[in-house]
């Protein structure tokens, strides 16, 4: 039930520019779902700066939107950014974090929005979907016919819908999650070791040790790397860019 609220929910969002073409209504569609409150304005300043840096010619006319409570009510905590027609952030999340992880959070964001990678998770994900739905239906709609009772039918599309659904899950969905979340960790990590502010991305390493301590690491169902890995990854990162 989880996972299919989930993906019910991902995939309206990810269907909103399929659904309406026109610029402005897509914009007005993620506003309706997503929020339509600005961000606080030192987070829009911070989410700019990295879009300048990262080298955004418009960095000035990305919308930078606070998340509301919607998306988190029904994903939990797997929907924390989202970054096609704009910037949505958590904003209660990053009340958590100190002033340099925060930095380093919105930097991440902002590479998100540069890497395109919600863009791409759309193409991906939208296809396959389709073709799931018709591995999920086709099969259904031949066995239904042979069943005579209405209960096993309802069985049969829900236990192939589930499987469905678990397959995208596992196969597809997360893989493409963990490796552009992995993206975005280093591209922000880089970015600011070229800028000279290698501080940042060493703070970020140590707060990631510090959540390594304080709860535990078992990610292996988590749409994220698990914090050992980050640290790993990031730390190596770090190395090289000081190397150089």
């Amino acid at each position: 039930m989880k996972i299919m609220l989930r993906y019910t929910m991902l995939l309206v969002i990810l269907w909103l520019p399929i659904i309406a073409v026109a610029n402005d209504c897509v914009n007005s569609l993620y506003c309706a779902v997503l929020g339509n409150e600005d961000a606080s304005m030192k987070y829009q300043e911070i989410i700019r700066e990295a879009l300048q840096d990262f080298g955004v010619v418009e960095f000035n006319t990305v919308a930078v939107k606070k998340m509301s409570s919607l998306p988190k009510r029904l994903l939990g905590n797997s929907l924390i950014s989202f970054t096609m027609q704009g910037i949505w952030i958590d904003e209660e999340l990053l009340l958590e974090c100190p002033e340099e992880e925060v930095v380093f959070t919105l930097y991440h964001e902002a590479a998100h929005y540069v890497k395109r990678h919600h863009a791409k998770l759309l193409l991906m994900v939208v296809p396959a979907s389709v073709i799931f739905y018709g591995i999920t239906h086709w099969p259904a709609s031949l066995l239904e016919r042979k069943l005579k009772y209405k209960l096993l039918k309802v069985g049969l599309i829900g236990l192939l819908s589930g499987g469905a659904l678990m397959a995208l899950d596992r196969f597809l969905m997360r893989p493409l999650v963990r490796e552009f979340e992995k993206d975005a960790e280093l591209e922000a990590a880089r970015l600011l070791c070229r800028l000279h502010k290698q501080k940042i991305v060493s703070a970020h390493i140590d707060f990631l040790k510090s959540s390594l301590l304080d709860k535990s690491d078992n990610n292996t169902e988590s749409w994220w790397y698990s914090l050992a890995d980050r640290i790993k990854f990031v730390s190596a990162c770090l190395q090289e860019c000081v190397s150089q």
